[in-house]
């Protein structure tokens, strides 16, 4: 299967993975390769930190339109740090889990904060 690498220091011009808009940015470039049925390599090589709020943003809106297992074999993370392991795999485990109950979620989120 074909594949395209994305090197998020490359791209993001910055040795970090902590804004939501960065993980929009990458967000755009998966979903623009996952269309095209190839996989995408997500590079953290030269990356330094990573944080929830980013993979939440570059990850997570997938599962509005793929399928958990599809997810997992065309989005690939490369050079991860064995430290974000776990935070790489919460992210594919939950994410799935808000996105089937999105609404739902939002409107208990809502409630809660209108209280």
């Amino acid at each position: 299967m074909e594949t395209v690498e994305i090197k998020l220091k490359d791209t993001l011009q910055k040795p970090f993975c902590v804004e939501a808009k960065d993980g929009e940015v990458i967000f755009q470039m998966v979903h623009d390769v996952l269309q095209k049925d190839k996989v995408s390599i997500l590079s953290f090589d030269g990356i330094e930190l990573v944080v929830a709020a980013f993979l939440n943003a570059a990850i997570g809106p997938l599962f509005c339109e793929y399928e958990k297992e599809y997810i997992e074999s065309h989005v690939v993370a490369k050079d991860l740090h064995e430290d974000y392991n776990s935070l790489w795999n919460h992210t594919m485990h939950h994410a799935p889990i808000y996105y089937a109950n999105k609404e739902i979620i939002d409107q208990h989120v809502s409630t809660i904060i209108d209280d």
